[in-house]
């Protein structure tokens, strides 16, 4: 009876021992913005919004001032980027794959985006032009893989 127990409990320790593998599978925006300046503002364009992983939980907050014309943005973990082109939003992950854990991989996802748009107009930070939010404060979508990054 004792070598029973003590079989179990080894094997009980191995399982919570084993690293879990997680593919991304999907992902959440919550709080998407954007603003645009009035003509005579200096400010630039922004977009910014929190990206949660929905398979780990895991979140990280993306922003960006200007134009996308040099590619997309690194949010703030490093390991995500982003783009937006006025309606669709693209988000990539870059993530270690189960299969080869010294090489990365990357998951990608677009979705269409409707905002509510406003005046912004001081005292408000950016100043005078248009801010827009998602009328439902979060959106989510599903993610793609890509083979090995090389």
């Amino acid at each position: 009876m004792q070598i029973t127990s003590f079989l179990v409990l080894a094997l009980s320790a191995l399982s919570f021992a084993a690293p879990v593998c997680e593919v991304p599978s999907g992902f959440q925006i919550n709080g998407f913005t954007t603003f645009a300046p009035a003509e005579g503002n200096p400010n630039p364009s922004k977009v910014f919004f929190t990206l949660v992983d929905s398979v780990t939980g895991a979140s990280t907050f993306c922003s960006h001032s200007g134009t996308f014309a040099s590619g997309p943005a690194t949010c703030d973990n490093g390991s995500s980027q982003f783009s937006w082109d006025g309606t669709k939003l693209t988000v990539n992950e870059i993530y270690t794959p189960c299969f080869s854990p010294s090489d990365e991989a990357l998951a990608y996802g677009s979705v269409n985006v409707s905002v509510y748009c406003y005046p912004s107009e001081p005292p408000m930070p950016n100043g005078y032009g248009t801010q827009c939010q998602t009328p439902t404060g979060q959106i989510s979508g599903t993610f793609s893989s890509d083979p090995l990054l090389d």
